[in-house]
């Protein structure tokens, strides 16, 4: 609702500026003034202004000016530039990247984006951002290590170093937490063997969700064990299917890395005949709703999209001139209540 009133007074002012109503350099009414009129509290005023603040049609000024109107285009254009991973068989990015190109739309930025597939485009990448001179850089997934200008860096789902350490920023979802939430899930539902696919890889977040259920299961007297997925002999019908029924005799739930993962190991079980949940119990993480073709597969939601509209408010606040913001945040998860977790309490 304060997102609304919000947006209303944004509409209101811009309405008042094209009509000509406020003249170059003339004050505008203050916060006081609008949340008066509009019958709302003064933040919500407060971030209005700020909207026009940033999208350069209004200046603050200190003294007994105020705020006053100014010239759009006196402004040269405001910049972000995304780089890292991009949408391809998962829909996080995706979701990631609309939370931060509706933010960027709204606060009058444009931003580019600029996919990383591997180190050969480098070059190229490096060459695009120093002529877009953005005013800020987000950093998606753990991506390469790539040479970037002095200017504020935001990195999202990923825990590798990027920028200058005084102008790094990490946001992240709280990976850690979401293997403990699941961990905890499974046990409450009467399970006490579990199967914990954790591949042998660099990628930070993802071994901070195996750590996570590593911890609360061994807080839980519940056994987990990890398996390196790529040891699988998933080419090989006879003998995947002789190595899952043998999982079976020794566990109850089998953990994936990802919702990708849950989703295949479900139809390779399908076609062999084996039963999710009734056999075996199948869980995963980052939940995304193109894998719930035949089952929800019970998972940890991550909100990228909400993930985006927060690092893009956080960039925004120290391009205000904030700087008491902290360097790096875990923004909450939940637990996502599917059909692929069996409950064996008795």
């Amino acid at each position: 609702m304060s997102g609304e009133k919000e947006q209303f007074v944004v509409d209101y002012l811009m309405k008042k500026i094209e009509g000509g109503s406020y003249k170059i350099g003339e004050r505008v009414p203050s916060e006081y003034q609008l949340a008066r009129k509009f019958n709302i509290d003064k933040g919500t005023a407060n971030r209005a202004v700020s909207q026009l603040v940033t999208r350069g049609y209004f200046k603050r000024t200190r003294g007994a000016g105020g705020t006053i109107l100014v010239r759009k285009d006196s402004y040269p254009e405001k910049k972000f530039v995304y780089i890292g991973c991009f949408p391809t068989i998962h829909s996080f990015y995706s979701r990631m990247l609309k939370g931060l190109v509706s933010g960027a739309n709204n606060s009058g930025y444009s931003l580019t984006i600029l996919p990383v597939w591997d180190n050969k485009n480098f070059q190229i990448i490096e060459e695009r951002i120093e002529n877009l001179k953005p005013d800020a850089i987000f950093v998606g997934g753990e991506s390469f290590i790539l040479k970037l200008p002095d200017v504020p860096i935001f990195c999202l789902d990923t825990l590798l170093p990027h920028g200058k350490g005084d102008k790094t920023y990490h946001i992240n979802s709280d990976n850690f937490m979401a293997g403990r939430i699941l961990a905890e899930e499974i046990w409450k539902r009467g399970h006490r063997k579990v199967l914990h696919y954790s591949s042998v890889s660099d990628i930070a977040v993802q071994q901070e969700r195996f750590l996570g259920a590593k911890q609360r299961a061994a807080e839980l007297g519940m056994e987990l064990k990890a398996i390196n997925p790529a040891t699988l002999p998933v080419k090989n019908i006879t003998a995947f299917e002789k190595h899952i029924r043998k999982l079976i005799g020794k566990y109850s739930v089998i953990i994936c890395e990802n919702d990708i993962q849950a989703a295949d190991l479900i139809g390779q079980c399908r076609r062999l005949g084996i039963n999710i949940p009734q056999d075996i119990s199948v869980c995963g993480y980052i939940c995304g709703p193109e894998f719930h073709h035949f089952y929800r597969i019970t998972s940890i939601e991550f909100d990228p999209q909400g993930l985006g509209e927060y690092a893009l408010s956080v960039a925004l606040r120290v391009l205000n001139g904030e700087t008491d913001l902290p360097r790096s945040e875990l923004l909450p998860v939940t637990f996502f209540e599917g059909e692929t977790l069996n409950d064996i309490r008795i």
